[in-house]
């Protein structure tokens, strides 16, 4: 088995599982996110954590190609750098944060994007 399909095996129902739970238990998350901003520690541990996720998919998967393959390659780009701006800028990631959960149509159209992401990872994943 590649990488590619290892990690669209792993991260596809994964993360469509959590943007299913996201989009069926919106209250919840929101006051999941309203805790996280509010704890500064679990901010530093948080970016610790997607900053080191993102840089392994960046050294394990580091493919610029015109197919699915980017997709991860992208996910892995765009959660590194999420983990940094939580370590380097933590409120600015607070004040967007605060946004999301004041605005809950930016949490829909979030959570449609990332369902529909990890459709084509789980099927692209699993049809192979």
């Amino acid at each position: 088995m590649t990488t590619s399909l290892f990690l669209a095996r792993l991260l596809g129902p994964l993360l469509l599982l959590a943007g299913l739970g996201i989009a069926f238990n919106r209250e919840f998350y929101r006051g999941v996110a309203s805790d996280f901003v509010a704890n500064r520690g679990l901010i530093y541990l948080g970016g610790a954590a997607v900053l080191l996720g993102g840089t392994a998919i960046i050294l394990t998967h580091n493919v610029w190609t015109a197919d699915w393959r980017v997709l991860i390659t992208l996910l892995g780009w765009l959660t590194a750098l999420r983990g940094a701006a939580l370590i380097l800028a933590p409120q600015w990631t607070i004040r967007l944060a605060e946004r999301w959960v004041q605005h809950p149509q930016a949490l829909i159209i979030n959570t449609v994007i990332v369902i529909a992401f990890d459709l084509v990872l789980s099927a692209v994943g699993y049809s192979q």
